[in-house]
């Protein structure tokens, strides 16, 4: 084989070990993010489904979907009205609730 040839095969491979290191360090940033995200639901779900990779992009799903939700802090009466409708679903409230 020619010098050139040696020289083409050597920046094929070095090109191939630097692609793969990416991927890799790719992986692992998604898993260490997803990991700090969900705790210890990444590891129910990883095995529930016996598959990281199935795992790890049922939960970037679930974290597209949130994104796209509107959350925000309630405001008083908002939090009140909550906390009155739990009160009563609990049976803590029952009856009529008469104005002062």
């Amino acid at each position: 084989m020619s010098q050139t040839a040696w020289i083409v095969v050597a920046v094929v491979v070095v090109a191939a070990v630097l692609v793969i290191a990416a991927i890799m360090s790719s992986r692992r940033r998604r898993s260490e993010h997803l990991k700090d995200r969900f705790g210890r639901e990444h590891d129910r779900t990883v095995k529930a489904t016996g598959d990281r990779s199935k795992a790890e992009a049922d939960l970037e799903e679930r974290e597209k979907r949130v994104e796209k939700l509107d959350i925000r802090p309630l405001d008083a009466s908002e939090r009140l009205g909550d906390e009155m409708r739990e009160l009563v679903a609990s049976g803590k409230i029952v009856g009529r609730i008469e104005p002062w």
